[in-house]
């Protein structure tokens, strides 16, 4: 059976005093694949590499956002992951830890590998409604834990 995406996520990654970044959590059967979201809107609108973040922000108010996510459907997660050189994948073989849970009020979503621990948060989504959203995705091999993080 080839990969298949099981579904995606829009998450801040947080990078401490680096400030937080918009990104596409992509789910599928093998990998959890981090995408820059604007280049991916670029790219499901057909705008290419040209223009950058500003052919971005035009494309998307050029195209409802149900045609974007519809064709962000369409790509493969290859295509998704060679988008931009910022995307990036954690297959599942190499997380030691996914953790859900709240702090400081907001949902958030922690993966972890042996080398580094990828932090996410979700707004305005409800805790419950992001921790089913991710056990749904999840392969049933991948143990979620939930609860309060630090």
């Amino acid at each position: 059976m080839s990969e298949q995406v099981t579904g995606q996520l829009r998450a801040l990654i947080t990078r401490g005093l680096k400030g937080d970044l918009h990104r596409v959590i992509i789910f599928t059967t093998e990998r959890i694949i981090v995408a820059v979201q604007s280049m991916l809107f670029q790219v499901a609108s057909g705008m290419g590499g040209a223009g950058g973040a500003i052919g971005a922000v035009a494309g998307q108010g050029a195209m409802k956002r149900q045609d974007i996510k519809g064709k962000l459907d369409q790509l493969s997660p290859e295509e998704v992951l060679s988008a931009n050189k910022k995307n990036f994948q954690v297959p599942y073989t190499g997380v030691t830890k996914i953790q859900v849970g709240k702090k400081l009020g907001t949902s958030r979503l922690y993966i972890q590998t042996p080398s580094e621990t990828y932090k996410f948060k979700f707004q305005f989504i409800k805790f419950e409604q992001v921790e089913s959203s991710i056990r749904s995705f999840l392969p049933s091999s991948v143990l979620v834990e939930s609860g309060q993080l630090d």
